[in-house]
């Protein structure tokens, strides 16, 4: 019993101490048990209420906190509680701290205290609405279901791959999973006479943004004019054959790599997709749509779920991203939401596919592996078309592991010297990894130095150009990633990532 302990004792003789310096600035009252109408009515006359539990399940008072709040027709007031706190995780207008912590206990009430009328509503507000849609035994009935879906955390060096019974595996990282050898990669790059470069988009060319997926954001979608130059470089080689696999929508796509001609663009991960600048055609014709309106009703449930969620419409699938949801809470309604859309559309032509911070539903057969198949298959299909003597695919996400298995299944014994590196040391279908988006648009422009410096090459590149913000002539460039250039085939020597 708190008015029992010593607690009680020490935490008198503070509120005491308070009180002497500063006069009738603290109370101090302890209820063992008080009713709900009084409860309500302490809650109207905080402006900041503290819910500092260092252990707590289900505790409705900052619930009814915000519900006093808005029934009497008073200012926002601000929420804070603990992390550890069992609806931590469901408000996320509230401000979380670290009970353990007083030096953040400390900053945190004085951000509560000084926090402008404006943000106090709309914190409130973001709260409010996720209460008033929800019911008690709604809220009981999710911590179990998060209890339940708590599966025990696989080794670091394995992930699950493929969907259904038919395709999921554990995919591991083997002994001979190492960085991609740059130099190894520029040798099959200059013997080659025929050679497709496959590249994803997002985490690969630029960094890992987490609004990258979010409709409503503009400048995640930039590409900087170095990465363009190369992509560009690479293009005018009639021996390269480059595309860009995407997950995002055409007009996305086709905006941000319009000023890259010869370019093949693959967007809603193949749904779309076209061949140097030819038109856009689809995978798939004749496709049934009913299927959506199902989908989109499971995912709106979901969105009222989680704060910062939204449903994505796009032209083959629909996508919940929850990239601006809390990231633990949105990771496990994100895997309920995979196991019940699974089921929903277990009879139907749906596939359910996670990546970065999204779940989505998409059309059985459209996919990169797909994609990267046929595109593969178009390189060579002319009667007068060289074979494909060296193919590299680079990519980071889930929906890339398709496009590596495709390729190893169709390319892997073959002639064709073939390259696949996963973003990222991470299990992948990738024989290789890079370390991040800047050792692969380094490699990229090595592959393009390689092409403008070789005997015979039509194309030279202007004197200079700008990557990651400095200068420099190509041989300086070829300098400054494996220094200098090779006397046999004037091929710039390439540094092994590390």
């Amino acid at each position: 019993d708190i008015d029992s302990g010593l607690l009680t004792t020490e935490l008198r003789g503070i509120a005491q101490r308070i009180e002497q310096t500063y006069p009738g600035t603290l109370y101090l009252e302890f209820r063992p048990k008080m009713s709900v109408a009084a409860r309500l009515q302490l809650f109207q006359a905080a402006t900041v209420a503290f819910f500092t539990a260092v252990r707590e399940a289900v505790n409705p008072y900052p619930l009814e906190y915000i519900v006093a709040r808005d029934l009497g027709k008073l200012p926002a007031g601000v929420l804070v509680i603990s992390e550890f706190s069992g609806f931590a995780r469901f408000l996320n207008g509230a401000l979380r701290v670290n009970p353990f912590t007083q030096s953040q206990l400390t900053a945190t009430l004085d951000e509560a205290l000084n926090m402008p009328a404006l943000e106090r509503d709309a914190r409130a507000a973001k709260d409010l609405l996720t209460i008033r849609s929800n019911t008690m035994e709604e809220w009981a009935r999710r911590f179990l279901v998060d209890l339940n879906s708590m599966a025990r955390k696989q080794d670091e060096d394995f992930m699950s791959v493929g969907f259904g019974l038919s395709s999921f595996r554990m995919v591991g990282m083997g002994a001979d999973f190492r960085q991609l050898d740059g130099q190894e990669v520029l040798e099959a790059y200059q013997s080659a006479k025929s050679r497709a470069i496959l590249l994803d988009w997002g985490g690969t060319l630029t960094p890992a943004n987490t609004d990258f997926y979010d409709v409503r954001s503009t400048d995640a979608y930039a590409l900087p004019e170095s990465v363009l130059e190369v992509l560009r470089t690479l293009c005018a080689d009639p021996a390269n054959h480059v595309m860009i696999l995407s997950g995002l929508s055409r007009d996305k796509v086709e905006e941000a790599f319009k000023e890259v001609p010869d370019l093949s663009l693959a967007a809603e991960h193949g749904f779309h997709y076209r061949i140097k600048g030819g038109p856009w055609r689809p995978l798939l014709t004749g496709v049934d749509t009913s299927w959506r309106q199902v989908v989109d009703k499971v995912m709106q449930v979901y969105t009222k779920r989680a704060h910062g969620t939204f449903v994505q419409q796009k032209g083959s699938s629909i996508l919940w991203n929850y990239a601006n949801a809390d990231p633990e809470f949105g990771a496990i309604q994100a895997r309920e939401l995979q196991t019940t859309l699974a089921m929903v559309v277990s009879a139907l032509p749906v596939v359910v596919r996670t990546g970065k911070n999204y779940v989505e539903a998409c059309l059985k057969g459209v996919n990169k592996g797909v994609m990267a198949d046929m595109f593969v298959g178009l390189c060579t299909g002319k009667p007068s078309a060289p074979p494909l003597e060296m193919v590299i695919s680079v990519g980071d996400d889930s929906t890339d592991e398709l496009m590596f298995a495709a390729l190893n299944a169709k390319l892997g014994k073959g002639p064709c010297r073939l390259f696949t590196a996963t973003v990222g040391r991470k299990p992948s279908e990738a024989r290789n990894y890079l370390g991040d988006h800047n050792e692969v648009v380094e490699l990229l422009d090595s592959m393009s130095t390689v092409h403008e410096n070789s005997p015979g090459s039509r194309r030279t590149r202007p004197a200079s150009r700008s990557m990651g913000g400095a200068s420099s002539s190509s041989t300086d460039l070829a300098g400054m990633v494996g220094g200098g250039m090779s006397g046999g085939g004037g091929m710039p020597k390439m540094r092994r990532f590390a």
